[in-house]
């Protein structure tokens, strides 16, 4: 008989790349809130990877987002991920997701990236269960480590890793915040 179906890492892919550079061109400069966030929670891995992938072509053409486009697309993220099954998919989208943060043209994109990152996970965490949660605390190592990656391909500058600080002092790692994961 056959052997039964291994997936394999890397399979982040679509069936026709023009389609992304079609649906990418459409979105231009408006965030594709609703059409995007539908996409981002289907049920369809291949959809899903799609929106990804045309999320990160978009992303990397935008210099001025503010806060609430970034919340809105954590809010796509969010549920995207959660959508995925399986750990070699999870793994896959965690990588994806975390490494969106190269995509952006500017190093501010980058911050409120993050940023919204800690934020969405605050608003979403009480409502991640048991059965989600390691894959959450994966995504979580991931979004580290590019962070790190992110400063050590910028030298370590001390003023970018005073703002990641802050980042992380006003969000998950401060004291008093009941919310923080």
């Amino acid at each position: 008989g056959q052997s039964p179906r291994v997936e394999q890492k890397g399979s982040f892919e679509v069936d026709d790349e023009s389609e992304v550079v079609e649906e990418t061109q459409k979105a231009g400069a408006s965030l594709p809130e609703s059409a995007m966030g539908r996409k981002m929670a289907h049920t369809d891995k291949k959809i899903r990877d799609k929106a990804v992938i045309v999320l990160s072509k978009w992303i990397s053409q935008q210099v001025s987002m503010d806060v609430e486009d970034h919340l809105k697309i954590w809010k796509a993220l969010f549920y995207c991920f959660w959508m995925s099954d399986k750990p070699l998919i999870q793994e896959e989208l965690a990588d994806k997701i975390s490494q969106l943060m190269h995509s952006f043209p500017n190093e501010e994109q980058v911050l409120l990236y993050v940023q919204t990152f800690y934020q969405t996970m605050e608003r979403e965490w009480s409502g991640i269960d048991r059965l989600r949660m390691n894959k959450f605390y994966n995504l979580i190592r991931c979004m580290q480590r590019e962070i790190y990656t992110f400063l050590g391909k910028r030298n370590w500058s001390e003023d970018e890793m005073s703002m990641f600080n802050s980042i992380l002092a006003d969000g998950p790692l401060l004291v008093n915040n009941l919310k923080a994961p």
